[in-house]
Protein backbone atom coordinates (compact mmCIF):
# COMPACT_ATOMS: atom_id res chain seq x y z
CA UNK A 1 0.00 0.00 0.00
CA UNK A 2 1.08 3.48 -0.70
CA UNK A 3 2.35 5.38 1.90
CA UNK A 4 0.94 8.76 2.97
CA UNK A 5 2.83 11.68 4.86
CA UNK A 6 1.55 14.70 6.68
CA UNK A 7 2.24 17.14 3.62
CA UNK A 8 0.41 14.98 1.39
CA UNK A 9 -2.54 15.49 3.08
CA UNK A 10 -1.99 19.35 3.52
CA UNK A 11 -1.32 19.18 -0.44
CA UNK A 12 -4.97 17.76 -0.29
CA UNK A 13 -6.29 20.65 1.35
CA UNK A 14 -7.73 23.90 0.54
CA UNK A 15 -6.96 27.21 1.47
CA UNK A 16 -9.88 27.16 3.43
CA UNK A 17 -9.36 24.03 5.27
CA UNK A 18 -5.61 25.36 6.13
CA UNK A 19 -6.76 28.42 7.51
CA UNK A 20 -9.20 26.29 9.82
CA UNK A 21 -6.65 24.09 10.78
CA UNK A 22 -4.59 27.03 11.89
CA UNK A 23 -6.94 28.58 13.22
CA UNK A 24 -6.99 25.34 16.02
CA UNK A 25 -3.22 25.21 15.71
CA UNK A 26 -2.30 28.67 16.54
CA UNK A 27 -4.92 29.41 18.57
CA UNK A 28 -3.20 30.80 21.83
CA UNK A 29 -0.04 32.81 19.71
CA UNK A 30 -3.40 35.63 18.83
CA UNK A 31 -3.05 34.69 15.17
CA UNK A 32 -6.17 35.22 13.54
CA UNK A 33 -5.73 36.55 9.99
CA UNK A 34 -4.49 33.82 8.27
CA UNK A 35 -5.15 34.88 4.77
CA UNK A 36 -1.85 37.02 4.89
CA UNK A 37 -0.30 33.75 4.60
CA UNK A 38 0.34 31.58 1.38
CA UNK A 39 -1.42 28.17 1.54
CA UNK A 40 2.20 27.09 1.20
CA UNK A 41 3.11 29.22 4.75
CA UNK A 42 0.26 27.72 6.21
CA UNK A 43 1.08 23.96 5.48
CA UNK A 44 4.92 25.14 6.71
CA UNK A 45 2.95 26.06 9.79
CA UNK A 46 0.97 23.37 10.47
CA UNK A 47 3.64 20.84 9.74
CA UNK A 48 5.90 22.60 12.44
CA UNK A 49 3.13 22.03 15.02
CA UNK A 50 1.70 18.58 14.53
CA UNK A 51 5.52 17.09 14.42
CA UNK A 52 6.69 18.76 17.73
CA UNK A 53 7.29 16.27 19.86
CA UNK A 54 5.70 18.34 23.47
CA UNK A 55 2.56 19.05 20.70
CA UNK A 56 2.06 15.23 20.73
CA UNK A 57 3.19 15.27 24.74
CA UNK A 58 0.07 17.15 25.48
CA UNK A 59 -2.44 16.43 23.00
CA UNK A 60 -1.61 12.76 24.39
CA UNK A 61 -2.14 13.92 27.88
CA UNK A 62 -6.02 14.85 27.02
CA UNK A 63 -6.78 11.10 25.83
CA UNK A 64 -8.62 8.44 27.07
CA UNK A 65 -6.85 5.34 27.49
CA UNK A 66 -8.35 3.79 24.32
CA UNK A 67 -7.51 6.22 21.99
CA UNK A 68 -3.96 6.21 23.49
CA UNK A 69 -3.59 2.14 23.13
CA UNK A 70 -4.96 2.58 19.53
CA UNK A 71 -2.64 5.10 18.14
CA UNK A 72 0.49 2.91 19.98
CA UNK A 73 -0.66 -0.44 18.07
CA UNK A 74 -0.99 1.58 14.93
CA UNK A 75 2.93 2.30 14.66
CA UNK A 76 4.14 -0.30 16.98
CA UNK A 77 2.74 -3.11 14.82
CA UNK A 78 3.14 -1.16 11.73
CA UNK A 79 0.20 -2.51 9.98
CA UNK A 80 0.23 -1.83 6.03
CA UNK A 81 -3.91 -2.29 6.33
CA UNK A 82 -5.97 0.89 8.10
CA UNK A 83 -7.33 0.74 11.38
CA UNK A 84 -10.85 -0.05 11.99
CA UNK A 85 -12.19 2.76 14.84
CA UNK A 86 -15.03 4.79 15.61
CA UNK A 87 -16.28 8.18 14.53
CA UNK A 88 -15.64 9.39 17.82
CA UNK A 89 -11.71 8.48 17.65
CA UNK A 90 -11.20 9.17 13.90
CA UNK A 91 -12.80 12.81 14.54
CA UNK A 92 -9.86 13.31 17.30
CA UNK A 93 -7.25 11.96 15.13
CA UNK A 94 -8.40 14.30 12.61
CA UNK A 95 -8.61 16.80 14.83
CA UNK A 96 -4.81 16.64 15.16
CA UNK A 97 -3.55 16.49 11.78
CA UNK A 98 -2.12 12.70 12.55
CA UNK A 99 -4.49 10.55 10.13
CA UNK A 100 -6.75 10.70 7.66
CA UNK A 101 -10.16 8.38 6.89
CA UNK A 102 -9.70 5.39 4.34
CA UNK A 103 -11.94 7.71 2.26
CA UNK A 104 -9.65 10.80 2.18
CA UNK A 105 -6.63 8.65 1.71
CA UNK A 106 -8.64 7.06 -1.35
CA UNK A 107 -9.03 10.51 -2.64
CA UNK A 108 -5.36 11.83 -1.83
CA UNK A 109 -3.81 9.19 -3.61
CA UNK A 110 -6.27 9.47 -6.67
CA UNK A 111 -5.81 13.31 -7.05
CA UNK A 112 -9.80 13.81 -6.29
CA UNK A 113 -10.42 16.41 -4.01
CA UNK A 114 -13.88 18.00 -2.17
CA UNK A 115 -15.47 14.79 -1.70
CA UNK A 116 -16.40 13.92 1.50
CA UNK A 117 -18.29 10.87 4.04
CA UNK A 118 -20.65 13.58 5.78
CA UNK A 119 -23.64 11.49 5.66
CA UNK A 120 -21.96 8.69 8.11
CA UNK A 121 -20.90 11.59 10.32
CA UNK A 122 -23.94 11.68 12.91
CA UNK A 123 -23.82 8.42 13.67
CA UNK A 124 -20.92 7.75 16.34
CA UNK A 125 -21.77 3.66 16.08
CA UNK A 126 -20.65 3.59 12.61
CA UNK A 127 -17.27 2.02 11.87
CA UNK A 128 -14.71 4.16 10.02
CA UNK A 129 -11.18 3.05 8.90
CA UNK A 130 -8.09 5.28 9.60
CA UNK A 131 -4.54 5.76 8.54
CA UNK A 132 -1.63 7.60 10.33
CA UNK A 133 0.60 9.53 8.47
CA UNK A 134 3.99 8.17 8.43
CA UNK A 135 6.11 11.48 10.24
CA UNK A 136 3.27 10.85 12.99
CA UNK A 137 4.68 7.33 13.43
CA UNK A 138 8.06 8.63 13.83
CA UNK A 139 7.54 10.77 16.42
CA UNK A 140 5.37 8.46 18.33
CA UNK A 141 8.25 6.68 19.42
CA UNK A 142 10.14 9.42 21.12
CA UNK A 143 7.60 10.23 23.31
CA UNK A 144 7.98 10.53 27.08
CA UNK A 145 4.88 8.51 27.67
CA UNK A 146 6.22 9.27 31.86
CA UNK A 147 5.20 12.77 30.82
CA UNK A 148 2.51 12.27 29.37
CA UNK A 149 1.28 10.74 32.75
CA UNK A 150 2.18 13.34 34.55
CA UNK A 151 0.51 16.01 32.47
CA UNK A 152 -2.31 13.73 33.00
CA UNK A 153 -2.51 13.93 36.81
CA UNK A 154 -1.94 17.68 36.64
CA UNK A 155 -4.49 18.34 34.41
CA UNK A 156 -7.03 15.63 35.51
CA UNK A 157 -8.91 18.65 37.36
CA UNK A 158 -8.75 20.85 34.93
CA UNK A 159 -10.39 18.28 32.43
CA UNK A 160 -12.93 17.84 34.79
CA UNK A 161 -13.70 21.44 35.35
CA UNK A 162 -13.72 21.86 31.14
CA UNK A 163 -16.05 19.10 31.14
CA UNK A 164 -18.64 20.33 33.51
CA UNK A 165 -18.97 23.59 32.23
CA UNK A 166 -19.49 22.75 28.56
CA UNK A 167 -22.61 20.46 29.76
CA UNK A 168 -23.80 23.58 32.05
CA UNK A 169 -22.70 26.52 30.83
CA UNK A 170 -22.18 25.84 27.39
CA UNK A 171 -20.28 28.96 26.28
CA UNK A 172 -17.94 30.88 28.96
CA UNK A 173 -15.37 33.23 29.01
CA UNK A 174 -12.00 31.98 29.74
CA UNK A 175 -11.73 34.42 32.53
CA UNK A 176 -14.86 32.96 33.65
CA UNK A 177 -13.28 29.22 33.35
CA UNK A 178 -10.17 30.79 35.65
CA UNK A 179 -12.25 31.85 38.60
CA UNK A 180 -15.16 28.38 38.26
CA UNK A 181 -11.42 26.19 38.07
CA UNK A 182 -9.63 28.26 41.19
CA UNK A 183 -13.17 28.11 43.27
CA UNK A 184 -13.99 24.76 43.13
CA UNK A 185 -10.65 22.89 42.41
CA UNK A 186 -7.16 22.93 44.66
CA UNK A 187 -4.56 21.50 42.23
CA UNK A 188 -2.67 25.06 41.55
CA UNK A 189 -2.26 25.43 37.39
CA UNK A 190 -1.47 28.88 36.49
CA UNK A 191 -3.79 30.89 34.01
CA UNK A 192 -1.27 30.25 31.26
CA UNK A 193 -1.45 26.87 31.83
CA UNK A 194 -5.00 26.83 31.65
CA UNK A 195 -5.00 29.01 28.39
CA UNK A 196 -2.80 26.40 27.02
CA UNK A 197 -4.48 22.86 27.51
CA UNK A 198 -7.63 23.85 26.32
CA UNK A 199 -6.56 23.56 23.05
CA UNK A 200 -6.37 19.94 23.55
CA UNK A 201 -9.73 19.14 25.10
CA UNK A 202 -11.42 18.78 21.37
CA UNK A 203 -14.30 16.44 22.49
CA UNK A 204 -15.37 19.48 24.70
CA UNK A 205 -14.69 22.47 23.31
CA UNK A 206 -14.13 25.08 20.42
CA UNK A 207 -13.28 28.91 20.20
CA UNK A 208 -14.65 32.40 18.64
CA UNK A 209 -11.59 34.12 17.68
CA UNK A 210 -11.01 37.33 19.10
CA UNK A 211 -13.11 36.92 22.01
CA UNK A 212 -11.48 33.89 23.90
CA UNK A 213 -14.88 31.78 24.86
CA UNK A 214 -15.28 28.74 25.03
CA UNK A 215 -18.24 26.61 23.42
CA UNK A 216 -19.83 22.91 23.31
CA UNK A 217 -19.32 21.91 19.53
CA UNK A 218 -23.16 21.66 20.03
CA UNK A 219 -23.64 25.19 19.78
CA UNK A 220 -22.22 25.12 16.21
CA UNK A 221 -25.79 23.81 14.95
CA UNK A 222 -27.44 25.70 16.49
CA UNK A 223 -26.75 29.69 16.32
CA UNK A 224 -25.26 31.48 13.20
CA UNK A 225 -23.94 34.29 15.03
CA UNK A 226 -21.96 33.33 18.24
CA UNK A 227 -20.43 36.08 18.81
CA UNK A 228 -24.01 38.16 19.36
CA UNK A 229 -25.02 35.20 21.45
CA UNK A 230 -21.85 35.19 23.84
CA UNK A 231 -22.30 39.18 24.09
CA UNK A 232 -25.90 38.63 25.35
CA UNK A 233 -25.24 35.90 27.29
CA UNK A 234 -22.28 37.64 29.12
CA UNK A 235 -24.66 39.95 30.60
CA UNK A 236 -26.21 37.43 32.82
CA UNK A 237 -25.15 36.09 36.24
CA UNK A 238 -23.38 33.29 36.55
CA UNK A 239 -24.95 29.83 37.76
CA UNK A 240 -22.59 28.97 40.63
CA UNK A 241 -23.40 26.49 43.16
CA UNK A 242 -21.83 24.78 45.85
CA UNK A 243 -18.92 22.29 44.85
CA UNK A 244 -20.76 18.80 45.70
CA UNK A 245 -23.45 20.12 43.03
CA UNK A 246 -21.21 21.66 40.78
CA UNK A 247 -19.26 18.33 40.76
CA UNK A 248 -22.74 16.18 40.20
CA UNK A 249 -22.67 17.61 36.59
CA UNK A 250 -19.57 15.08 35.74
CA UNK A 251 -21.39 12.03 36.53
CA UNK A 252 -24.98 12.14 36.92
CA UNK A 253 -28.06 11.99 34.02
CA UNK A 254 -29.51 15.25 35.24
CA UNK A 255 -32.11 15.01 32.60
CA UNK A 256 -33.36 11.58 34.09
CA UNK A 257 -33.26 12.79 37.35
CA UNK A 258 -35.20 16.25 37.19
CA UNK A 259 -38.25 15.83 39.13
CA UNK A 260 -40.08 18.28 36.34
CA UNK A 261 -39.27 16.06 33.58
CA UNK A 262 -39.95 12.65 35.59
CA UNK A 263 -43.48 14.24 36.93
CA UNK A 264 -43.95 14.65 33.06
CA UNK A 265 -43.11 11.67 31.93
CA UNK A 266 -45.37 9.95 34.28
CA UNK A 267 -48.37 11.82 33.27
CA UNK A 268 -47.52 10.89 29.54
CA UNK A 269 -47.15 7.15 30.38
CA UNK A 270 -49.23 6.47 33.15
CA UNK A 271 -52.21 8.53 32.43
CA UNK A 272 -52.18 9.37 29.02
CA UNK A 273 -50.86 5.89 28.13
CA UNK A 274 -48.17 6.49 25.62
CA UNK A 275 -45.59 3.98 24.97
CA UNK A 276 -42.36 4.86 27.08
CA UNK A 277 -39.67 4.73 24.69
CA UNK A 278 -41.93 7.45 22.32
CA UNK A 279 -42.16 9.61 25.78
CA UNK A 280 -38.53 9.01 26.63
CA UNK A 281 -37.94 10.50 23.21
CA UNK A 282 -39.87 13.37 23.48
CA UNK A 283 -38.33 14.70 26.57
CA UNK A 284 -34.88 14.02 25.31
CA UNK A 285 -36.01 16.38 22.58
CA UNK A 286 -37.53 19.19 24.68
CA UNK A 287 -34.53 19.20 27.32
CA UNK A 288 -31.78 19.43 24.14
CA UNK A 289 -33.75 22.54 22.82
CA UNK A 290 -34.32 24.45 25.96
CA UNK A 291 -30.93 24.09 27.76
CA UNK A 292 -28.90 24.75 24.02
CA UNK A 293 -31.33 27.66 23.09
CA UNK A 294 -33.38 28.21 25.81
CA UNK A 295 -36.50 28.07 24.68
CA UNK A 296 -39.32 25.67 23.95
CA UNK A 297 -39.59 24.37 20.50
CA UNK A 298 -43.54 24.69 19.91
CA UNK A 299 -43.21 25.14 15.78
CA UNK A 300 -41.24 21.75 15.97
CA UNK A 301 -43.00 19.54 18.08
CA UNK A 302 -44.99 17.17 15.63
CA UNK A 303 -47.65 14.96 18.00
CA UNK A 304 -47.93 12.55 15.49
CA UNK A 305 -44.38 11.71 14.17
CA UNK A 306 -43.75 11.07 18.32
CA UNK A 307 -46.76 9.26 18.49
CA UNK A 308 -48.22 11.15 21.37
CA UNK A 309 -51.95 11.45 21.71
CA UNK A 310 -54.12 12.64 24.38
CA UNK A 311 -57.36 12.06 25.81
CA UNK A 312 -59.38 15.27 25.64
CA UNK A 313 -58.86 19.26 25.40
CA UNK A 314 -58.24 19.28 29.05
CA UNK A 315 -55.72 17.16 28.73
CA UNK A 316 -53.59 18.73 26.20
CA UNK A 317 -54.16 22.11 28.45
CA UNK A 318 -52.33 20.12 31.13
CA UNK A 319 -49.95 19.09 29.07
CA UNK A 320 -48.64 22.33 27.97
CA UNK A 321 -48.94 23.45 31.72
CA UNK A 322 -46.08 20.63 32.11
CA UNK A 323 -44.29 21.31 29.37
CA UNK A 324 -44.25 24.84 30.56
CA UNK A 325 -43.10 23.83 34.07
CA UNK A 326 -40.35 21.57 32.73
CA UNK A 327 -38.61 24.92 30.69
CA UNK A 328 -39.02 26.91 33.93
CA UNK A 329 -36.83 25.05 35.74
CA UNK A 330 -34.11 23.58 33.00
CA UNK A 331 -30.80 24.66 33.40
CA UNK A 332 -29.76 26.01 30.11
CA UNK A 333 -26.52 27.53 27.66
CA UNK A 334 -28.24 31.29 27.24
CA UNK A 335 -29.18 31.48 31.07
CA UNK A 336 -25.49 30.65 32.17
CA UNK A 337 -26.47 27.69 33.65
CA UNK A 338 -29.57 29.21 35.70
CA UNK A 339 -33.40 28.06 35.25
CA UNK A 340 -35.45 30.64 33.74
CA UNK A 341 -37.04 30.97 37.45
CA UNK A 342 -33.87 31.51 38.95
CA UNK A 343 -32.79 33.88 36.65
CA UNK A 344 -36.26 35.89 37.09
CA UNK A 345 -35.57 35.98 41.11
CA UNK A 346 -32.29 36.98 41.11
CA UNK A 347 -32.74 39.84 38.70
CA UNK A 348 -35.93 40.68 41.05
CA UNK A 349 -34.09 40.66 44.08
CA UNK A 350 -31.84 42.98 42.38
CA UNK A 351 -33.85 45.63 40.82
CA UNK A 352 -36.36 45.45 44.54
CA UNK A 353 -32.99 45.59 46.66
CA UNK A 354 -34.06 47.70 49.60
CA UNK A 355 -30.50 49.25 49.69
CA UNK A 356 -29.01 50.52 46.94
CA UNK A 357 -25.62 48.89 46.48
CA UNK A 358 -22.66 51.28 45.40
CA UNK A 359 -21.22 51.40 42.08
CA UNK A 360 -18.23 49.35 42.38
CA UNK A 361 -19.45 46.99 44.93
CA UNK A 362 -20.71 43.34 44.26
CA UNK A 363 -24.17 43.45 41.78
CA UNK A 364 -26.87 41.45 44.50
CA UNK A 365 -28.01 39.74 41.36
CA UNK A 366 -24.56 36.69 41.44
CA UNK A 367 -23.40 37.68 38.31
CA UNK A 368 -19.96 38.57 40.26
CA UNK A 369 -19.52 41.43 38.32
CA UNK A 370 -19.76 45.44 39.83
CA UNK A 371 -23.00 47.02 39.85
CA UNK A 372 -22.28 49.63 37.33
CA UNK A 373 -21.03 47.24 35.18
CA UNK A 374 -24.55 44.77 35.59
CA UNK A 375 -28.08 45.19 36.85
CA UNK A 376 -26.81 49.09 37.72
CA UNK A 377 -26.05 49.81 34.15
CA UNK A 378 -29.03 48.32 32.98
CA UNK A 379 -30.82 50.71 34.86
Amino acid sequence: MQKLTLIDYLNFLDSEDLESDLSRLYFEDNIFNYERFSDQKKRELIQKKVLDKDFLEKAFSTMDEELTEILLSMYREERDDFYETSHRIASIIDSFNMGCSSLDYHNIISGIKNVSNDEDEDNEEDIVFIYLFEEVKLILQTIDWGKVRRHKEKYQDLFTCIRICMDLYGILPISDLNTIYYRYFDTKITEKNIKEMIFFYYPIVNFIPNSWMIINVLLLDNYDDLEKIAKEIIEKPLYLPEKNEFLRYDNENTFATNPYYLKFKDWLIDDQKNDENDVDAFLLFIFISTTICGRLPYEEIDFEEMNLSFKSIEDYTFFNNLLIEVYNNTRSWPNRGNTPNELMSLQSNCMNSSKKPGQNEPCPCGSGKKYKRCCGKKK
